[in-house]
């Protein structure tokens, strides 16, 4: 992890940032009060205003005393506006589609009593053969063939 910076350092760069923020801000008022005097002064208390919000095509102006706010249509220069507003939109990366786990129930019919019985004989006769193998009454015969050529 970065170490922090020293306070004193870092409070002098916020203190900067405050300032190049207000003094962008003044240059808006400025314009919109050489240019456009009658939108850059409240109607009710005849006070500038002063810039609450920033968008590329309008900045929202706020009279200090009465709080009424109102939009001011124009679209500024980069001179004008911060860079953030210029800013590209950074790629997303596509998003992992989670697989849906589909489970599958199948209707199994119960065997019939004919199925049944036949299972039944079929495991007696497989348990007969095994105990003739392990009484010994079963005889194998090798053979051996070999093919000469």
């Amino acid at each position: 992890m970065p170490k922090r910076l020293p306070n004193e350092i870092w409070e002098y760069r916020q203190k900067l940032n405050k300032q190049k923020v207000s003094q962008s801000r003044q240059k808006i008022i400025n314009y919109i009060e050489k240019y456009h005097r009658s939108q850059s002064r409240c109607h009710t208390c005849n006070r500038k205003g002063t810039v609450s919000q920033l968008t590329r095509e309008s900045v929202k102006v706020r009279c200090s005393k009465c709080k009424k706010e109102w939009i001011f249509e124009k679209k500024f220069s980069r001179a004008y506006l911060p860079k953030s507003l210029f800013a590209k939109p950074k790629k997303q990366k596509p998003q992992k589609v989670k697989k849906e786990e589909k489970i599958i129930t199948l209707k199994v019919k119960p065997l019939t009593t004919r199925q049944i019985a036949k299972k039944n004989k079929e495991k007696l006769e497989l348990e007969g053969k095994i105990m003739e193998i392990l009484k010994g009454n079963v005889i194998v015969e090798l053979t051996t063939t070999q093919n000469k050529s």
